[in-house]
């Protein structure tokens, strides 16, 4: 469905000045770090949304040469497929649980969205999600049949064929009391719940009214703070060690991670208290009144009579027009190395450069996640000022690496062939990992004479995070990449590969992708009478985003105690003026809702900017006022 937002189907964007720091700027006031969507959407509300701070004192110091961060967009990367646009990073959001990318996007900026799930449009009076047509484990592969089954339909029963030892006890079929593989979720959700705060979980889920239902989140999370397993707080232990505790066996577990999302892994051993109040918030969030469809959503635009794919930086490219049109001067390649205060007690702090420039400044906005912040090392502010709370709150954010593969084919095989535009195909065994035929840009056209529809573009053939080792699935581009994405290098993490222009290294990372997409599809293509070695050709190229160091960012360890770590990172240290927005400092890890909660926190209690007119109050009390912490 695509939702249209203004007048102009045909939308029209326009980057900042490419401004580089070859003078030092006299007249900064606040000085944003970053030009990620925390950062520029920080620099949009002072100046734009709230006019609070005059724009020309506004300056946003980007390490780059692009803006973005993690969310970037690549259009026309490929020669042969203009026109065509991908995001490495970011890429998606969800309309119900990302209320303030949702208000941002669609009721502010105006920018029209469809339904990730449906590239090409074809249900708009729904969106629904996408099943994991294909799964391959230990050396068996569970394909799809032209009779529309897929591979969810060979785990129904519990069989031999199934690659798992399940204790007999714990093994599922439609006629035993256990009907499918035991979930970690159970012993959290539902009648077995092994945390009695949950106990009034179902009633959260049958409140109708959106206000009593955040209220009733609101004291869940609350009665969280003081909980205990087995005398182990909530905020100190894991869903993974709860599920281990309760006999949950080794088998048991490797198929719940196998069949679940990219990273799941990493997510369950985060700390118990930490998920669920992302679980509880979600649940009343579901409750609100919005207009329009449920499920992920892209922005996208009419072009040619065609719903495209524009990308997430859209987002940022509106408000950086917006502001720099107001006068926020936005420098690139300008990458921070230190914050120190001018003298001794000083609320005024010099930024100093990497090409020796330095700029005062009262205010600093830091969009920068962890692995930055350390960079800037522990003479640095806001890291040499602050307090241990702060630090140890630090420490427990961990950076997991994720790496995406989009490749380009002239004959969209998974649209010609296997008549698919939507599903996942999940390798736990391989090196891709997990490929999405909805994942991508792609475009059909009826082929003259037959009728049948040509079809060309990309989709997304590997999407892997947090196994960098080669315990699992390694994170093959790391080992292939000699300039990788780091705080301490001015390396990109786009690369593209080009067939017929490979160094010896990017041609056995693309020969491995289609090898393994090859394995992956075998058994499906000749149920479709195809084979797959001739039938799945080689790409035309991929393009690869690369965050093995810079992934995404989880809260695991124990020991945080009852100190409220969100409050921290919005003012770190007592007595200056310095606040952490970005995706790593809100509880929504993986998110740019991260990044946008971070910031809405950031201006209200540090800027003592109000609620924008455009959020509910509701939410804006619980989630930024309250930091979702009830």
């Amino acid at each position: 469905m695509l939702r249209s937002k203004g007048v102009a189907q045909l939308l029209v964007f326009f980057l900042s000045p490419l401004l580089a720091l070859s003078s030092t700027p006299s007249d900064c006031r606040v000085a944003i770090v970053g030009a990620g969507i925390g950062g520029v959407y920080t620099a949009w509300r002072l100046t734009v949304d709230t006019k609070t701070v005059t724009a020309n004192h506004v300056c946003i110091f980007e390490a780059k040469s692009r803006a973005g961060g993690r969310i970037a967009t690549v259009r026309s990367p490929i020669p042969g497929f203009e026109n065509f646009t991908l995001d490495l990073g970011a890429y998606r959001y969800n309309r119900i649980s990302h209320p303030t990318v949702r208000y941002l996007i669609e009721d502010v900026l105006q920018i029209s969205t469809s339904c990730y799930t449906d590239p090409l449009n074809l249900n708009p009076e729904a969106c629904e999600s996408a099943s994991r047509t294909i799964f391959t484990s230990r050396g068996k592969v569970f394909g799809f049949q032209p009779n529309g089954t897929d591979s969810e339909s060979a785990f129904e029963n519990y069989t031999k064929a199934i690659p798992y030892n399940i204790d007999p006890k714990y093994q599922w079929n439609a006629t035993s009391s256990q009907t499918s593989p035991r979930s970690i979720f159970s012993l959290f959700i539902g009648p077995k719940t092994v945390i009695p705060e949950l106990q009034l979980y179902p009633q959260l889920l049958e409140e109708a009214n959106y206000t009593r239902a955040m209220l009733l989140a609101d004291d869940i999370i609350v009665s969280l703070r003081n909980g205990m397993y087995k005398g182990v707080s909530y905020r100190d232990i894991t869903l993974w060690q709860i599920a281990v505790a309760e006999g949950f066996t080794p088998e048991e577990l490797r198929l719940f991670i196998d069949r679940s999302g990219t990273g799941a892994g990493s997510f369950l051993h985060s700390n118990v208290e930490r998920l669920l109040q992302g679980v509880l918030r979600s649940a009343a969030l579901r409750k609100a009144e919005v207009s329009g469809l449920a499920g992920l959503f892209v922005p996208v635009q009419l072009r040619d009579g065609k719903i495209r794919r524009i990308g997430m930086i859209t987002i940022i490219e509106r408000m950086l027009s917006q502001i720099t049109s107001k006068g926020v001067r936005v420098f690139y390649d300008s990458k921070v190395t230190g914050i120190d205060r001018v003298w001794r007690y000083s609320k005024l702090v010099r930024l100093s450069f990497v090409n020796g420039e330095s700029v005062k400044v009262r205010k600093v906005v830091l969009d920068i996640g962890k692995p930055d912040l350390v960079a800037l090392g522990l003479n640095s502010e806001p890291l040499k000022s602050s307090s241990e709370l702060f630090r140890r709150a630090v420490e427990r954010i961990v950076s997991y690496p994720y790496a995406k593969t989009y490749c380009f084919w002239e004959d969209a095989w998974w649209i010609t062939k296997l008549n698919k535009s939507a599903g996942i195909v999940r390798t736990a065994d391989q090196s891709i990992f997990t490929a999405r035929y909805h994942d991508g840009d792609y475009v059909c056209e009826l082929r003259e004479g037959d009728g049948r529809r040509k079809c060309r573009g990309a989709i997304l053939t590997s999407y892997i995070g947090g196994d960098t080792t080669g315990g699992g699935p390694a994170i093959t581009v790391r080992t292939t990449n000699d300039k990788p994405y780091t705080p301490l290098t001015n390396s990109d993490s786009i690369r593209i590969i080009v067939a017929g222009n490979m160094s010896a290294h990017e041609q056995l990372y693309f020969d491995e992708v289609h090898k393994q997409l090859r394995r992956a599809h075998g058994s499906t293509f000749k149920s479709f009478g195809l084979d797959v070695q001739t039938d799945l050709s080689n790409a035309s190229g991929c393009v690869v985003g690369d965050w093995s160091e810079v992934g995404i960012h989880v809260e695991h360890g124990s020991g945080r105690g009852e100190e409220n770590v969100f409050d921290l990172y919005t003012r770190p240290v007592a007595d200056l003026d310095i606040s952490l927005v970005n995706e790593a400092w809100a509880e929504v890890y993986g998110w740019a809702e991260s990044s946008l909660r971070s910031a809405e926190r950031a201006l209200f209690h540090a800027f003592g900017v109000g609620r924008p007119s455009w959020m509910d109050d509701v939410f804006h009390r619980s989630v930024v006022e309250k930091f979702n912490l009830g």
